[in-house]
């Protein structure tokens, strides 16, 4: 799915907009990305993602669940 987006931000906004079932998923009761997802952009994990994110046209992100079990 290709969404145009200069920030993270903007990106999970139109991402949400765009598949509304996807935002209980990603976003806690404040909007922001929960804990439990990390972001990978380009290929590279994104350990402290920023809000304010700079993003250029052919940036891939890509949102990965952490999983535990027992």
């Amino acid at each position: 799915m290709s969404i145009p987006a200069t920030t993270l931000e903007s990106a999970l906004a139109e991402l949400t907009s765009q598949m509304p079932e996807v935002k209980r998923i990603l976003l806690d009761n404040r909007g922001k990305l929960r804990q439990a997802h990390r972001i990978v952009l380009n290929d590279n994990l994104i350990q402290e993602p920023e809000a304010t994110m700079a993003l250029c046209s052919d940036d891939r992100v890509a949102f990965y669940t952490a999983v535990a079990g027992g």
